[in-house]
């Protein structure tokens, strides 16, 4: 039975490093585990073509491919949050239910109602 892990396996040229090779491959071996083979069938498969890879590395490395499927990885969801967080203006009210709901827009409109305080007093205040 040929997959097409197998086909890109044999097709694959100088391997620059593992997760160079991984990254590359993790699709078809996303879609290797779907149609049925087990994680130990896949990593044997990697090994003979000199992928050697610990199960618990190549678990983690499944889990961050499948997290970041639509093409996004943690590193750009969180520039992508810190720059909404810029583009919030504190005077602006809520449009929509999903600012509403978002923490970081409710603080920031929440912040022009209230003035902060210092939890300790200085000791020339009294």
């Amino acid at each position: 039975m040929k997959t097409s892990l197998k086909s890109q396996l044999e097709n694959m040229g100088n391997i620059e490093s593992r997760n160079a090779a991984l990254n590359q491959l993790m699709p078809a071996i996303d879609e290797a585990l779907a149609t049925g083979f087990k994680h130990k069938e896949v990593l044997d498969l990697l090994a003979k073509h000199s992928i050697v890879i610990n199960p618990k590395t190549f678990q983690n490395h499944l889990y961050a491919f499948r997290k970041g499927k639509d093409g996004s990885s943690p590193k750009k969801e969180i520039k992508k949050l810190e720059k909404k967080e810029e583009e919030i203006e504190p005077n602006k009210k809520p449009e929509n239910l999903k600012e509403i709901l978002d923490p970081k827009f409710r603080e920031k409109y929440a912040e022009q109602f209230y003035e902060k305080k210092s939890l300790f007093k200085r000791k020339d205040q009294k």
